[in-house]
């Protein structure tokens, strides 16, 4: 059973399913990161390019990240890495947190699609 208050903080992506590219590449400016805030029941953080904030529903290690992301809208040379930081987050619907408390799994289904290191 997965303690959701060690979901708590921030935490920078280093692996995300199907990047084209090493994540360094993509994201020239620093990879994702998502910091949650479970007492308001939101995440917000950074794309890689622009900000981001969200409302978030958590039950058990069900997740779901809210479609109606508030995104600001700076344009970067390569929106490739802010596309797939969104559009893989739209669809998990898991986590898992390592034993150490320093690993998370972002799942969609039983696949780990996106994996953060806590800050």
């Amino acid at each position: 059973m997965t303690n959701n208050f060690s979901l708590e903080g921030t935490w920078e992506a280093n692996y995300i399913m199907g990047a084209p590219k090493d994540l360094g590449e993509i994201y020239p400016h620093g990879a994702p990161k998502i910091t949650f805030d479970l007492e308001k029941e939101t995440t917000g953080g950074q794309t890689g390019c622009n900000n981001f904030s969200a409302p978030i529903k958590i039950d058990g290690n069900s997740i779901q990240f809210n479609e109606a992301m508030a995104v600001t809208r700076k344009m970067c040379p390569d929106m490739t890495g802010e596309k797939l930081f969104l559009e893989t987050l739209k669809k998990i619907n898991k986590f898992s947190i390592s034993e150490e408390g320093n690993t998370l799994n972002l799942i969609i289904g039983d696949i780990a699609a996106m994996r953060l290191h806590k800050l």
